[in-house]
């Protein structure tokens, strides 16, 4: 049998018995001399099947192995570990929402410092009045105090009971994370 290579004919030795892989099924293999007949460059391309977490120990080791006087010129590539990019991706999400929370935190604490200044200039005429009767200065501190725990005692309670119920869920989630790792393991 012959093949037609840039109207030359090249004897073909022996075809390949399909492997499942489409890398190979999808090859022509050539002899150095049929590739030369070709006038355009060809890419070589060499396929490695490794157990899982030892890609990359290849992907330093494999442009020595085929090409010792110059490694620079194999260019290897490694798909993804996904569990280092499962591990990134949690990691950067945890530090979204611990910003998240901060901001959030920040927020409710100028809210509330707005709600009582508003809440003691909205009380100044009154507390005038007090001090033109006769009050004295620390009955007007007294009031400025209760209003101050009014404004910050029921977002802290909230506050208070939000962290409570997110460390029970942060537990649950690190039991459940090490029950599937230990399935897993």
């Amino acid at each position: 049998m012959l093949l037609w290579v840039n109207q030359h004919p090249v004897p073909v030795t022996g075809i390949l018995a399909p492997s499942g892989g489409e890398a190979l099924d999808n090859a022509l293999l050539l002899s150095p001399a049929a590739a030369e007949l070709l006038a355009v460059p060809i890419r070589e391309r060499v396929v490695v099947a490794t157990i899982p977490g030892r890609a990359e120990a290849l992907h330093d080791a494999i442009p020595f192995a085929l090409a010792p006087a110059n490694p620079g010129g194999v260019d290897v590539s490694v798909p993804s570990d996904l569990a280092s990019l499962q591990a990134s991706v949690a990691t950067n999400l945890t530090g979204l929402m611990n910003t998240l929370g901060w901001v959030v935190l920040a927020l409710a604490a100028m809210s509330a410092a707005t709600s009582m200044l508003l809440s003691i200039h909205q009380r100044a005429p009154e507390i005038a009045l007090r001090r033109a009767v006769g009050a004295t200065r620390s009955a007007g501190l007294e009031g400025r105090r209760s209003v101050r725990l009014d404004c910050q005692g029921q977002p802290g309670r909230a506050g208070a009971v939000g962290g409570g119920l997110r460390a029970v869920h942060q537990h649950r989630v690190a039991v459940a994370d090490l029950a599937g790792q230990q399935l897993r393991g």
